[in-house]
């Protein structure tokens, strides 16, 4: 019976270089790691890549979010796969917990990254229970668009409708809690 994975998880808010550090656990799993993202991410030109605030990519496997169970068959399709990375993790479906659950099971270490608020300061899709199920937790802050200081939160910079509005530095930036209410135009 294989040893069970263990569950990473990198969250905080935008620009807080979640998937800078998805990008380098990439990198050293090599040939041994496959990395997703949902393509519905078309921020910095869409296309099968991660890509970090910063610049930096690494190829990347596309499912529908909405149909997080397109990870297992893909993984299935490949041998020697020992840990699976997942960018944007909060915008897929809550049976993605269920598809967590089963990639740990068959012994593979899986790390996601994924916003923990939406920008009403509510938990972002099936985040609280990522978080819960999770080996380790890697809270991350940003520079505060306001003070400077650590931001912990995302803010909407427009006013929007609905919680998904997919959008970098156009729509959304980092605050702290004080800087927050001053910046929001949720």
């Amino acid at each position: 019976m294989k040893e069970r994975g263990k569950l990473t998880v990198y969250t905080g808010p935008m620009y807080a270089d979640k998937t800078t550090h998805l990008i380098g656990h990439a990198k050293e799993a090599g040939d041994n790691g496959i990395v997703f993202k949902p393509s519905l991410d078309d921020r910095f030109g869409g296309g099968d890549y991660i890509r970090s605030h910063n610049g930096e990519a690494h190829q990347a496997v596309l499912f529908d979010a909405k149909k997080p169970a397109e990870i297992l068959k893909e993984i299935a399709k490949l041998e020697g796969i020992s840990q699976a990375i997942i960018d944007e993790i909060q915008f897929c479906a809550s049976d993605v917990v269920t598809i967590l659950e089963k990639l740990l099971v068959q012994g593979l270490n899986v790390i996601v990254a994924g916003l923990d608020l939406d920008s009403e300061k509510n938990w972002f899709g099936s985040m609280q229970e990522i978080i819960e199920m999770a080996d380790k937790v890697v809270n991350l802050t940003a520079d505060c668009d306001g003070c400077g200081g650590d931001a912990t939160l995302t803010y909407s910079k427009v006013p929007k409708e609905g919680v998904v509005a997919v959008g970098a530095g156009d729509l959304y930036g980092a605050a702290c809690e004080s800087c927050y209410g001053g910046l929001s135009k949720s």
